[in-house]
C-alpha cells in the first residue's frame, strides 16, 4: 500500500487492446460480491472496530482488510492477535482479511504473521510489496516462498483450511518499476493492483474501463496467471461517486478501496461512499459496464509502409511499441497518414487520445 510519504507513479505502459464492452469475469470470484475496504490505523477513523464493522456493512461492503504488521512481526501489532476484533467483523457479517507492508529480509519472521493471523481467525492474508522490491526478483521470490510455507503450515496444523488465501498488492504499473510478477505467481492466489487513477490524472478517470483492462493485461504479460482484483483510492476526492461505482463495476466482485476515512483521508469521503452501490450484484444477468466505442480504423493493417488512420475525434495520435516507448506523436483530427517505411517488423500500438478518451489498436508492421 502506498504510504503517506511515498511517491505516486503515473502509468505510461499499456498492452490491452481497447474493448467497447467490458464484461466482468465470474471466474475471478466464488461470490457475487466481495467488495472490500482497507483499514490502516483504527484510531484515525473515530470508530471502534465493532462500530466500523457495522458501518461498513451498512454501506454495502462485504470484506475488510486490517493492517496487522509492518515488516517483521516484532513488535507485533495488537490487531494480529486480537480475536475479539475478528469476531466483531464476523458478527457483523463481514469477511476479515489481514494485511502487512513487507520489506526485504527476515522473510520467515515476516511470514509468521500469516500463520498467526490464521490462528487469530482471519479469513485471508495480503502482502504489500512495493519500492523495496523494484528490480529484485530474488528477494521477492524468497519473501513469497516464505509466506507460502507459513500458509501451508497453518493449513497442515488445522488452524486454516483451503479458503485461507494469500493475495499480494503492489503497483498498478509494475513494468515501469521493473517488478517481477513472475517471481510471486507460484505462491500467491491473487493480485490486487493499486490502480490509483485519481492520482494519475483526469484522462485516466475518464477511461476507467480501459485502464483497468490495461492493468490486467500488463500483469498477465509479465507472468500473472492468478485472478486480478483492482484496488482504487478515493483519498483526494477527485473521483465522483458515479466514477467510483464505475470503477468497482469494471474491477469485479473482489474490487476494493483504499482506505477507510481518517487522518490523511478526509472524513467527508464517507459522504461520497454513501452514494456508491458497494453491494451490487455481479451475478445479475448481462451484468456489464460499457463505454461507447469511437469509430477507429487502420488501413492497411498489416502494412509495410503507408498507414492511414481514421477516427472521429480531435486530439493526439501516438505510435507506441510493446515496451511502452512512444516512437511517434502528432496532433490528430479525424485522419492521419503516416509513412512507416523502414520500421522494424513487429507489433505496435496506435493510440488516439482526445475528448477525455483514449483508444488504441494493434498494428502489425511487415
Amino acid at each position: 500500500m502506498i504510504q503517506n510519504n511515498a511517491k505516486l507513479y503515473k502509468p505510461i505502459l499499456v498492452f490491452a487492446f481497447f474493448l467497447s464492452t467490458h464484461t466482468v469475469s465470474m471466474a475471478q470470484a466464488d461470490s457475487c460480491n466481495r467488495v472490500g475496504a482497507w483499514i490502516w490505523h483504527i484510531e484515525h477513523t473515530g470508530y471502534t472496530h465493532a462500530q466500523l464493522a457495522d458501518t461498513l456493512v451498512d454501506y454495502g461492503f462485504k470484506r475488510a482488510y486490517i493492517k496487522v504488521a509492518q515488516g517483521t512481526i516484532i513488535p507485533t501489532w495488537s490487531e494480529l492477535l486480537d480475536t475479539a476484533l475478528v469476531n466483531d467483523y464476523h458478527a457483523a457479517g463481514l469477511e476479515i482479511w489481514a494485511w502487512s507492508y513487507n520489506r526485504v529480509g527476515d522473510d520467515s519472521l515476516q511470514a509468521e504473521a500469516a500463520y498467526l493471523a490464521a490462528q487469530t481467525g482471519y479469513d485471508g492474508y495480503v502482502i504489500d510489496v512495493e519500492t523495496e522490491f523494484d528490480g529484485d526478483s530474488l528477494n521477492l521470490y524468497k519473501l513469497c516462498s516464505a509466506f507460502d510455507k507459513a500458509m501451508n503450515r497453518a493449513k497442515a496444523d488445522g488452524i486454516a483450511d483451503s479458503s485461507y488465501q494469500l493475495y499480494v498488492t503492489t503497483w498498478g504499473n509494475p513494468i515501469d518499476h521493473n517488478f517481477y510478477i513472475s517471481a510471486m505467481d507460484p505462491f500467491v492466489d491473487g493480485y490486487m493492483p493499486q490502480t490509483y487513477v485519481e492520482y494519475w490524472g483526469q484522462s485516466y478517470i475518464n477511461n476507467l474501463v480501459f485502464w483497468i483492462d490495461s492493468g490486467t493485461t500488463e500483469y498477465q504479460s509479465i507472468g500473472a496467471t492468478k485472478p486480478i482484483h483492482h484496488l482504487m483510492s478515493t483519498a483526494t476526492e477527485t473521483m465522483t461517486p458515479n466514477e467510483m461505482e464505475q470503477f468497482i463495476m469494471a474491477a469485479g466482485p473482489e474490487a476494493s478501496v483504499w482506505r477507510v476515512p481518517g487522518s490523511s483521508v478526509p472524513m467527508s469521503v464517507w459522504g461520497d461512499w454513501r452514494r456508491v452501490n458497494w453491494g451490487m450484484d455481479y451475478c445479475a444477468p448481462n451484468f456489464s459496464v460499457e463505454e461507447e466505442p469511437i469509430n477507429f480504423t487502420l488501413y492497411p493493417n498489416p502494412t509495410k509502409g503507408l498507414l492511414k488512420v481514421e477516427a472521429q475525434v480531435q486530439g493526439i495520435i501516438r505510435l507506441v511499441n510493446l515496451k511502452g516507448q512512444v516512437l511517434k506523436v502528432e496532433d490528430f483530427q479525424n485522419q492521419k497518414v503516416w509513412n512507416l517505411d523502414g520500421m522494424s517488423k513487429g507489433i505496435y500500438l496506435i493510440q488516439i487520445e482526445g475528448s477525455g478518451r483514449l483508444v488504441q489498436k494493434k498494428l502489425v508492421v511487415l
